[in-house]
């Protein structure tokens, strides 16, 4: 195929194209954000799972995470860890 084809298949097909290269980009912005999410709940678990087998062992930096971790809950779900606390 010579330049000139190659230039003439480009103008009939350019849309398609153009939709791939936003395909790749929607893709690609779409897994960044969901890697994002997985760290983000991977630290959140590990913080919660060092309070509660190494509490004094926590930094200022992840107990100020932990508090905003747990003034996320729902009452009920503060209750339960109350519970849980409590019973420990």
């Amino acid at each position: 195929m010579n330049l000139r084809g190659f230039t003439e298949e480009i103008r009939k097909n350019w849309k398609f194209f153009v939709g791939m290269v936003v395909v790749a980009a929607i893709a690609g912005v779409a897994a960044a954000l969901l890697s994002q999410g997985v760290d983000t709940s991977y630290r959140r678990l590990s913080i919660v799972e060092k309070a509660s087998s190494h509490p004094e062992q926590l930094t200022e930096q992840e107990k100020a995470e932990l508090k905003k971790i747990y003034e996320g809950l729902s009452s009920a779900e503060k209750e339960s860890a109350r519970q849980k606390a409590a019973a420990h």
